[in-house]
C-alpha cells in the first residue's frame, strides 16, 4: 500500500467523519474502499474503451503485427494492394 496526500472538500470531510462514527469505521478506511470501489469500477471502463480503440485503430490502417511491428497500411499506395 502507497500513501497519498490528497485534497477534498469540508463536506464531504464532514460526510466522511459522519459515516465513520456511525459505522465504526476510519475515515481513512472509508477513503481506501472507495478509492478501490472506483478503481474497479473504472478498470472495466477501460478495459472497454481499450478494445473498442483498438478496433477504430484496425479500421484505420494501423495494424499490429504477429511480429509486433506497427505499420500504417493506410499510408501505402493502393498499387500495393490492387495492383494497379
Amino acid at each position: 500500500m502507497q500513501r497519498y496526500q490528497v485534497y477534498f472538500e469540508p463536506n464531504t470531510m464532514d460526510t466522511l467523519r459522519a459515516i465513520g462514527q456511525a459505522s465504526g469505521f476510519s475515515r481513512s478506511h472509508l477513503l481506501q474502499e472507495l478509492a478501490d470501489i472506483l478503481a474497479t469500477r473504472y478498470q472495466s471502463f477501460i478495459k472497454i474503451e481499450e478494445s473498442k480503440m483498438g478496433n477504430l485503430l484496425k479500421l484505420s490502417g494501423i495494424i499490429t503485427t504477429d511480429s509486433g511491428k506497427t505499420t500504417h497500411s493506410s499510408t501505402k499506395p493502393d498499387s500495393e494492394y490492387f495492383g494497379v
